[in-house]
């Protein structure tokens, strides 16, 4: 997720998800949950990806952990409103905090798709 690679975090992310599940850790699920949510969401899946966040949510709210179910909540507000910039191939990439979710603004993602570090005006997480 901090280099934006959002299908090989796919990929990790439902490995880990699955794994949460069959031993039942509601807090790996619920990260994971959100994790994949996330990669989904800069695929553009972004269907699949609110239902991950509400699954997410969930499991943090039943955990009473407010400061993770408060970046779960933005998140689906910001679908639709995405800060998009084009990758190869005309493919239109997604930059959002590897942590959080959050969409970085166009500044950022421009700093991003050139290889340099931005920081999450949110959570303070910092990719690239």
């Amino acid at each position: 997720m901090h280099r934006m690679n959002y299908p090989a975090a796919q990929q990790y992310f439902r490995s880990g998800l699955d794994l949460a599940k069959k031993i039942a850790d509601k807090r790996y699920a619920a990260w994971n949950a959100f994790g994949l949510g996330t990669a989904l969401r800069g695929l553009a899946r972004l269907d699949e990806a609110k239902l991950l966040y509400q699954e997410a949510l969930t499991q943090f709210r039943t955990m009473s952990q407010a400061a993770p179910a408060s970046w779960v909540e933005r998140a689906p507000s910001e679908i639709g409103a995405e800060a998009l910039a084009e990758g190869s191939a005309g493919e239109v990439r997604v930059w959002l905090c590897p942590m959080c979710g959050s969409k970085f603004n166009p500044p950022q993602a421009s700093a991003l798709r050139s290889g340099k570090i931005a920081t999450c005006e949110y959570c303070g997480t910092t990719a690239g």
